[in-house]
């Protein structure tokens, strides 16, 4: 069973937050841009104070969260970073679409990244499995949004291992540096970590079109190798005339 609370605003437009039968929850507070509850799980009985803020904030918290027109005034997006930290919020992390936002701005198409969604630690406690989405965008210049505060990915996602076969390709410095030199606003360890992340896509997408899949490349050479193994050993008139089928040598090779 799924009970809610709407708080229906105006002609259109409002807030609605559903929950499962399992959970106590107490609304202590509610408008048009706010419902703020205190939650009981009845199976666990631990209590949590969930916030969640969630929607169009008119602003970005860093320089990949644009693209196109005129470049954001960094002191703008320290601002908005620090009132996230200052209100110990955690920006729930979203698949789909890079780009909540697109439009003409002095003539230059723009996209960014304007809407998202912040909870608390409670919430984090509460729902470790949050994941967001961005749907694409229909009838609105906004990309709509769907957060499931308990989703299972099937897909297991691989971790980031940096090969050491690719330090034998001379483009794999400028790859690095290109991407440690990248700006990234003043955030302190986070900046690190980053950083960190970025150069991990980068490689990746390096490797995928530089670098040959390595699995594939030793199957490859082990199929030279075993035909060059039975080729030495074919008879004359096989290696003249007959099938280069691996199998087929092997077959021939074996009967003699």
């Amino acid at each position: 069973m799924v009970v809610g609370v709407w708080i229906h605003w105006g002609l259109s437009g409002g807030l609605v937050l559903w929950w499962k039968e399992e959970w106590l929850v107490n609304v202590l507070e509610s408008g048009k841009n706010i419902i703020d509850t205190r939650c009981v799980n009845n199976e666990s009985g631990e209590l949590y104070r969930i916030f969640w803020v969630y929607g169009d904030f008119n602003d970005i918290a860093d320089e990949f969260e644009k693209e196109g027109g005129r470049n954001k005034e960094r002191y703008k997006m320290k601002c908005f970073r620090e009132m996230i930290e200052v209100s110990q919020l955690y920006d729930i992390s979203f698949k789909g679409q890079r780009f909540t936002w697109f439009g003409l701005r002095d003539q230059a198409w723009v996209k960014e990244r304007l809407d998202r969604a912040l909870v608390n630690l409670d919430w984090m406690e509460a729902c470790p499995n949050t994941q967001g989405f961005n749907l694409p965008a229909i009838g609105s210049d906004h990309s709509p949004m769907v957060v499931f505060s308990d989703f299972r990915d099937k897909k297991v996602k691989k971790k980031f291992k940096f090969e050491a076969m690719w330090l034998k390709y001379d483009s794999i410095n400028e790859v690095v540096s290109r991407c440690w030199g990248r700006e990234c606003g003043d955030r302190g360890f986070p900046k690190l970590s980053w950083k960190l992340k970025k150069c991990s896509e980068m490689l990746k997408e390096w490797s995928r079109k530089n670098v040959r899949n390595g699995q594939r490349r030793i199957q490859e050479l082990k199929l030279k190798i075993e035909e060059l193994f039975w080729f030495q050993r074919a008879r004359k008139d096989w290696l003249m005339f007959g099938d280069k089928n691996t199998r087929f040598f092997s077959q021939s090779c074996c009967s003699t």
